[in-house]
């Protein structure tokens, strides 16, 4: 979950038969994959000092340390 405000209308589709609408100065937590889109087309910003650039290096190390996991335990993706 990620902390984000709104600066525009942002039209968030989970999957194709979803849409979450925010609005305009709406601030709240949403999933990672809906901040990470409305950040990226410049809709909203991270209330919790992160920039996209953090979010990108902090998701990669939480993937990298899954898959060494996941290596170390024999079920490697």
């Amino acid at each position: 979950m990620a902390r984000v405000k709104f600066i525009e209308d942002f039209d968030y589709k989970p999957t194709a038969q979803v849409t979450v609408a925010y609005l305009a100065g709406w601030s709240g937590t949403v999933k990672h994959d809906c901040a990470e889109k409305a950040v990226a087309a410049d809709k909203a910003v991270f209330l919790d000092g992160k920039s996209k650039r953090d979010v990108t290096v902090d998701r990669q190390a939480s993937d990298a340390s899954r898959n060494q996991l996941l290596a170390h335990s024999g079920r490697a993706t």
